[in-house]
């Protein structure tokens, strides 16, 4: 499962998803990130934003997983995001586990539901997101 990551085009310090966990086809992802294993977090907390994105880049792996790989000339867009926050504890040396749903996918577009729990599986956000690729974007 981890050539699934290979899919995912953020690199490090920017890839906020370690390990791909479970993948259900036409259903579901599930992934772990750990912010200890990123050289720049020496917080107390993770910022939420973090975690955010760790869902947004969960879920196009999970649109790419579903529909086909990014080209060489596309790139993922984020459509929107609805954010609901369930606990604001957010200890950087927790394993976070992040999953999403798929709730309705097209052929380069995603709309999905997702999760972030911390290490006790207390849920720490949910999002709705939507996600797309965009072709012709990428420059040399």
């Amino acid at each position: 499962m981890d050539k699934i990551l290979d899919l995912l085009p953020h690199q490090s310090p920017f890839r906020f998803v370690d390990k791909i966990t479970e993948y259900v086809p036409r259903n579901s992802l599930a992934a772990k990130f750990s912010p200890s294993n990123i050289p720049f977090f020496n917080l107390r907390q993770v910022p939420l934003s973090v975690l955010v994105e760790s869902v947004a880049q969960s879920a196009i792996l999970l649109t790419q997983l579903e529909t086909s790989p990014l080209s060489d000339d596309e790139i993922p867009l984020l459509g929107s995001i609805d954010i609901q926050l369930h606990s604001e504890s957010l200890d950087d040396n927790e394993v976070f586990l992040i999953k999403v749903n798929i709730v309705k996918l097209l052929s380069k577009q995603a709309v999905l539901s997702g999760e972030v729990l911390n290490g006790n599986h207390q849920k720490i956000l949910s999002a709705n997101i939507s996600v797309a690729v965009a072709a012709g974007m990428r420059g040399d």
